[in-house]
């Protein structure tokens, strides 16, 4: 393995007792480069963050089990991620065992990092709380617009009002509730959403039982 990082453990159990969350991720072990993949290009998408591997879910150390798991990062990268990542990796000697620490940047990009999938697809997934979240088509546009000038205004025609009262009072829809209740085919609603969005008049927020749309609060 690399060189141990010259620092106390200090700096791996003080991230340890923060606990997973949007920018730190534990890893107890390494057996699929892909699976590192998706944390690593959520990361990159979304703030930056930091992998610790051989810590347990409940931050107990577990210890980095070979040598293999440090090139299966780097395979992650070379092989799944669309795009290059720059990573820092150090070792930490933590209660007799390695802790591996892999930093990811955030940096402005031009292009999403995309994960090259088993089916052949490319999927981009970012960080939300503690969990690696694909993304679907209508963050992806949202996305799109704002790395770009953008000088589009609403016309609130009967349509954009009718569409924009579906969300009063708290109202919270997915997608495929908006099709059933608003009857308009699912590309106009995506472009409804993607415009309010930008506008700031609509959020969507990604749970554990579906994306969801509501008002900007």
């Amino acid at each position: 393995m690399q060189q141990t990082a010259p620092k106390t453990s200090h700096y791996i159990h003080r991230l340890i007792a923060q606990g997973e969350g949007e920018e730190l991720d534990f890893k107890f072990a390494i057996n699929d480069s892909r699976k590192i993949a998706r944390s690593i290009a959520a990361f990159a998408n979304t703030k930056g963050g930091t992998l610790l591997i051989g810590v347990r879910d409940n931050g107990s150390i577990a210890g980095v089990r070979s040598d293999e798991e440090l090139h299966m990062v780097d395979t992650a990268v070379l092989l799944y991620c669309s795009e290059p990542v720059e990573l820092q990796k150090n070792i930490y000697r933590i209660e007799g065992r390695d802790v591996l620490d892999v930093k990811i940047e955030y940096q402005q990009r031009k292009r999403l990092v995309a994960v090259k999938e088993e089916d052949g697809r490319e999927r981009v997934y970012i960080r939300i709380g503690d969990e690696n979240q694909i993304v679907n088509s209508v963050w992806l546009k949202v996305w799109a617009k704002r790395n770009k000038p953008f000088n589009q205004q609403i016309d609130f025609t009967e349509k954009e009002l009718f569409f924009i009262r579906q969300f009063q009072n708290g109202g919270r829809h997915t997608l495929h509730h908006l099709t059933k209740l608003t009857h308009l085919h699912k590309n106009v609603i995506e472009e409804l959403l993607v415009k309010f969005i930008l506008f700031d008049l609509l959020e969507m927020t990604f749970e554990k039982t579906g994306i969801f749309y509501h008002e900007k609060k």
